[in-house]
């Protein structure tokens, strides 16, 4: 209906780091555990809909049970950092070029410091060429991997790609040995990307 529809007021960023976003929605200040700018747009729509139903007499909604909502938000794979055996993780579902912009510029503006392995594979249906020549530059290694599905590009014609940007690049037989050759390596980011199908697997290992 019409009457149901709501404008959402632009969010304003406070500031960002590694760990995630301060920005300032209506007046009141929230902290979000999540990367990348289009997360606070998810967040004021959210935030618009728990005001909507405020409006409506659910009274148990308060603006600090919708602070400590968004302060522990995730949303799997997407720009998703992850602490693990002292190695940091950073899943992203980016599987287009659009995608891999959007990451370039997190890992641009939050990790420029850390020496970074790509954990890649895409579908051979998608832009795969595009997808590289974003995140290709940041690379200081990739490790392809075949998705798992019959969609899925082969490791080999996917390293054939990343060797053009990082000539240190090799290839897995699954993801769980992927990530284990991450774990096992000197780089202080493991970037999983390429498609959100790998992103399961690399979260189990």
């Amino acid at each position: 209906k019409a009457d149901d529809l709501r404008i959402c007021p632009e969010s304003k960023l406070i500031s960002s780091n590694k760990d995630g976003q301060i920005f300032s929605y209506r007046g009141e200040t929230f902290e979000l555990k999540q990367l990348g700018k289009y997360q606070l747009d998810n967040c004021s729509a959210a935030i618009e809909g728990a005001l909507t139903l405020i409006e409506r007499g659910h009274s148990k909604i308060t603006w600090d049970t919708i602070k400590r909502r968004v302060s522990k938000s995730v949303w799997k794979g997407r720009l998703q950092k992850i602490e693990k055996k002292g190695k940091t993780f950073l899943l992203d579902g980016a599987h287009n070029p659009d995608g891999a912009k959007t990451l370039t510029d997190e890992l641009s503006t939050h990790f420029s410091d850390m020496k970074k392995c790509f954990v890649f594979g895409m579908f051979a249906d998608k832009d795969v060429d595009g997808v590289l020549k974003n995140i290709g530059g940041l690379a200081d290694m990739f490790i392809a991997v075949k998705p798992p599905s019959k969609r899925g590009l082969d490791e080999k014609i996917t390293l054939e790609k990343c060797l053009q940007y990082a000539p240190l690049s090799s290839s897995a037989q699954s993801i769980e040995e992927a990530i284990t050759a991450a774990f096992n390596g000197d780089c202080e980011l493991t970037v999983v990307c390429g498609s959100l199908s790998i992103l399961d697997s690399a979260l189990k290992a």
